[in-house]
């Protein structure tokens, strides 16, 4: 699997906002400045990705820096979706929306919509799965879907419980629980955000419709 250097330029531009030397990340895929990096540059293997999130993870000692990532101002800087975001009519549109161009900056959307009769939940499947990459891709993507909801106007009645497919040590809850709330299970089949199905329709607050045309105008074209 291969993906665009825009999620390397958000991963280093992170360590930076976050405080942390960024040089190590940098000189792993072959940059001395984020100056010299283009977002429009051929795609690189998955699995430099992977080694530059475990490497973030070592440079901070912060085996939970996803959770710190996934909450970063510096996700805003690169890529196209954040007027997308800002815009959009309803939180399903918006689903609707970063599943379909996903594919500028991955492969395929890490984020899917389960429905049934009265449930709903993002189902988190990350790029990289597994191993401290994974843990830590998981984690942001996780945090962010969770700020979608909250942006659709979920109250903590509104997020019913979020599973993680792995162990959490008993030191990290408070910290998990800080990020995702008390109704969090750990060891399950996948990660995912199990919510109030009347988000998905209710109206944004923020919709605009002229923003939103021309943020989708823009990424249609891209």
């Amino acid at each position: 699997m291969r993906l665009s250097p825009v999620n390397l330029m958000t991963l280093i531009f992170t360590l930076d906002v976050e405080g942390y030397d960024s040089a190590p990340l940098l000189k792993l895929c072959g940059h001395d400045s984020l100056d010299t990096m283009q977002a429009d540059e051929a795609w690189v293997d998955v699995e430099l990705f992977d080694r530059m999130m475990a490497l973030a993870i070592e440079l901070t000692g912060d085996p939970s820096f996803g959770l710190v990532a996934g909450k970063s101002l510096a996700l805003t800087r690169y890529g196209p979706f954040t007027p997308l975001v800002l815009f959009s009519p309803t939180l399903r549109q918006l689903l609707n929306d970063l599943r379909q161009f996903a594919r500028l900056v991955v492969e395929r959307s890490e984020v899917e919509l389960a429905e049934g009769a009265q449930t709903a939940r993002l189902v988190v499947v990350p790029v990289v799965q597994g191993g401290p990459g994974g843990r830590f891709r998981t984690e942001l993507v996780a945090s962010c879907a969770l700020q979608m909801l909250r942006f659709a106007g979920a109250g903590n009645d509104d997020v019913h419980r979020i599973d993680f497919p792995y162990a959490c040590p008993t030191e990290f809850l408070p910290r998990y629980q800080a990020a995702f709330g008390p109704a969090i299970e750990f060891g399950q089949r996948e990660c995912a955000l199990h919510f109030n199905p009347a988000l998905l329709d209710a109206p944004l607050l923020t919709h605009d419709p002229v923003g939103y045309t021309t943020a989708r105008t823009r990424v249609e074209s891209a």
